[in-house]
């Protein structure tokens, strides 16, 4: 049975999750699994099913978070997790340096802009943004352009909610530099 639930949720399959957590005995399943595979497959009505259904006891929100950001493009079960915990219990620096590393924009931008920039430490962010390498092999032309244009919208991001004196500066303008986001840069540096 509990492979059955697991796949229910790693499938999106909402009614047979449903089905299966009021008819069968409940003590079969390993519902973090489930949960995992839900938010891992980006399954987000069965991942908001969950979170409405299931004991909290039974769900790791703070692990299944983590893997969220790593895997996910969708911002929207990263948001929803988010405000089932105690944001302050994360570590959000990890989990925007991780999702650097996996060139999750979507999710970068939702975590810089739905944190305290206090919990946030933003030369770092600043540092895994700029990281993000774009020009990977496994993206088409097309996918490299957009990546390039989200990773220069996240550092425009920092630059916004910063001041410069917390950046690496020299980083940051070798960076503007080679990727050629001197106006974008300048407008947003002028207005502050």
């Amino acid at each position: 049975m509990n492979v059955a639930m697991t796949n229910a949720c790693r499938y999106g399959r909402e009614t047979v999750l449903e089905w299966l957590w009021t008819n069968v005995d409940q003590s079969n399943f390993r519902m973090n699994e489930a949960f995992h595979d839900g938010c891992k497959n980006e399954q987000q009505p069965v991942v908001r099913w969950m979170i409405e259904n299931v004991p909290k006891e039974l769900l790791d929100m703070s692990n299944v978070l983590h893997t969220a950001c790593l895997s996910n493009t969708n911002d929207r079960i990263v948001e929803m997790l988010l405000q089932q915990i105690d944001i302050s219990r994360v570590n959000i620096n990890l989990m925007i340096r991780e999702t650097c590393k996996h060139g999750n924009t979507a999710i970068i931008q939702y975590l810089l802009s739905m944190t305290d920039v206090g919990i946030i430490d933003m030369n770092q962010a600043m540092t895994n943004i700029l990281s993000i390498d774009v020009k990977s092999d496994s993206y088409s032309d097309d996918e490299k352009v957009l990546k390039d244009e989200k990773k220069e919208q996240l550092a425009l991001t920092i630059i916004q909610k910063t001041t410069l004196s917390m950046l690496n500066i020299d980083e940051l303008i070798i960076e503007i530099i080679m990727q050629e986001w001197l106006a974008q840069v300048a407008s947003v540096i002028m207005v502050k």
